[in-house]
């Protein structure tokens, strides 16, 4: 067997969680196999010259919404995956609500059959969590899903939301699995009464989006959530988190012992409502981008380790449906 390299990489500043430091890197296989001064370096098929640029490991995107299957003029596994690869990003976990919703073992294994003829980069796949497929979760565990993802809320697909007891029973199944359940933590009946009265009053603008999901949602549904984790033992993990109010009931459950870990992503970080008027639309999310004054508590979080990680929630939408005032679930 050759002890040659695969590649060589010179000249770059290597970034660990520790530290900084100039050095050479082999790789064979695909995996780092030498890290030290360039005259240490085994021969290599080839080399690269990274003078002046730093390097860091791939970057794993624990949430994305690749639109494939079924919404492919938006995006597919190739471009979705090229586009990670170029951002330095090895790895991808894809969502559930995509056409049909991966709800089955049979559906399951069609998007892995997808994913797998199309993907630049590494992936993982979610099952859905929802009232009609508990019965599936063994075998969605058996078909290599990566964790389970439960919509407590309405948002794009309109995956219909459990209610509260078949949550409870889900969770008790998922349990024995080990599996983690991921959460769009918003409750569904606020949103919908509060949408529901907005648009009879004729409001379809950005910052009536905003007003049908204050924060209380987040904060009824992570509580919610955390409790039924508790009760149950189910490993749980809250997405996207955009409120401040949120980091509370998160807190209380971490405290207490619940094996509960949180996300925020960039976009809750660096824009607020003030943003609206200036980009409109195209700024709409779900949960939505909140006041101004949630972002340095979110920062805090992140510093302190409430908040366990950032993703992009990367959800690509056409121009026309961003900036369209019926696209309520953008996201």
């Amino acid at each position: 067997m050759s002890n040659n390299a695969d590649l060589v990489i010179h000249g770059g500043r290597v970034v660990t969680p520790d530290a900084e430091f100039d050095a050479s890197i082999a790789v064979r296989n695909g995996k780092i196999v030498a890290l030290g001064s360039a005259d240490s370096m085994p021969p290599a098929a080839e080399t690269f010259d990274a003078e002046g640029l730093h390097i860091l490991p791939g970057a794993i995107d624990v949430h994305v919404h690749f639109r494939d299957p079924g919404y492919p003029h938006k995006e597919d596994w190739a471009s979705g995956t090229a586009a990670a690869a170029f951002g330095g990003v090895t790895t991808v976990f894809d969502m559930p609500n995509t056409i049909p919703p991966t709800g089955t073992a049979e559906i399951l294994a069609a998007k892995h059959e997808i994913a797998s003829s199309k993907a630049h980069v590494d992936y993982g796949l979610y099952g859905l969590l929802g009232e009609d497929t508990i019965d599936a979760v063994p075998a969605l565990c058996a078909g290599g899903i990566i964790g389970f993802k439960c919509y407590m809320g309405n948002t794009f697909g309109k995956i219909p939301s459990p209610s509260t007891g078949a949550m409870l029973e889900a969770f008790e199944v998922v349990a024995q699995t080990g599996k983690r359940i991921s959460l769009h933590a918003e409750t569904n009946s606020i949103m919908e009464r509060r949408e529901t009265k907005l648009r009879a009053a004729g409001r379809a603008d950005p910052l009536a989006h905003l007003a049908s999901r204050p924060a209380v949602v987040a904060i009824e549904a992570v509580s919610r959530a955390a409790i039924l984790a508790e009760w149950t033992g189910a490993r749980i993990h809250i997405l996207h988190i955009s409120s401040a109010d949120e980091l509370r009931p998160l807190r209380e459950a971490k405290a207490r012992g619940v094996d509960i870990t949180g996300e925020t992503g960039p976009h809750y970080l660096m824009l607020s409502s003030d943003d609206y008027a200036k980009i409109g639309g195209i700024i709409r999310d779900t949960p939505p981008v909140r006041e101004k004054h949630n972002q340095e508590p979110l920062r805090q979080a992140l510093m302190d380790s409430t908040i366990d990680l950032i993703s992009t929630d990367h959800a690509p939408q056409t121009p026309e449906e961003k900036t369209s005032n019926t696209n309520w679930t953008a996201s």
